[in-house]
């Protein structure tokens, strides 16, 4: 069923007021695309566009005509990659200024996930200054009877903390080095291993949608050639 006109601009209206709002619909892009709706996805975005940076805005950011990015994010619309990527980067920037998920930390490492299939856990490095993903475990190293936490320390020794990440059971293993102290860690612990945690979470979810996304595509094309084929 179409959104009607006032019930957009309430939307609209909302995501203008309520960073908290706005990323959790652009959380919800990302899941759309993982869970294979990804018209709808863009169409979210579309509306975070309107309601935040606005489209004159984004062309300059990223670099792309105005309409050319309108039409990325039509129903019909097929971004690659690397433009999805960059319009991502840049909605996360402009949100970020109210500091909802502070950017403080630069993370390094990602391509480790753009080339790797069936991640089952990451490892990442944290200090004072940084984010960086060492390295990955993919379902293939798992034995049959091997729990991926026994894996992780086998491969890695021993890390100080785990999240999971709540797509295909994903798990963070972090290695921390925060200060000189006892103190220093609890202080990381207690106020920034939050924010930390939300920059590698979404990071690595906005790749999985990314690859999901370029996955179908390519799907699509060789079912074309293939009926092609063999018509």
């Amino acid at each position: 069923m179409a959104l009607t006109r006032d019930f957009k601009e309430t939307v609209n209206a909302r995501v203008q007021r309520d960073s908290e709002f706005a990323i959790a619909l652009l959380d919800e892009a990302i899941s759309l695309f993982l869970n294979g709706e990804p018209e709808t996805a863009r169409l979210i975005l579309r509306d975070i566009v309107n309601a935040t940076v606005g489209f004159e805005q984004l062309a300059i950011e990223t670099s792309k005509p105005s309409k050319s990015l309108h039409r990325m994010l039509s129903a019909k619309g097929n971004p690659t990659m690397d433009n999805l990527t960059a319009i991502f980067n840049v909605l996360r920037k402009f949100l970020n200024k109210d500091k909802i998920i502070v950017m403080s930390k630069k993370i390094t490492g990602l391509e480790i996930i753009n080339e790797s299939n069936n991640i089952v856990a990451i490892l990442v490095y944290i200090t004072n200054e940084s984010i960086d993903i060492k390295d990955v475990i993919v379902d293939s190293e798992i034995g049959d009877l091997e729990d991926i936490e026994d894996r992780a320390v086998c491969k890695w020794g021993v890390v100080n903390i785990i999240e999971e990440i709540e797509y295909d059971q994903l798990y963070i293993f972090a290695k921390v080095a925060v200060g000189q102290s006892a103190k220093d860690y609890d202080y990381w612990s207690g106020y920034e291993a939050k924010t930390d945690f939300n920059i590698i979470k979404e990071n690595v979810k906005s790749i999985l949608a990314l690859k999901f996304e370029s996955k179908q595509e390519s799907d699509y094309e060789q079912q074309k050639l293939f009926n092609l084929d063999n018509y």
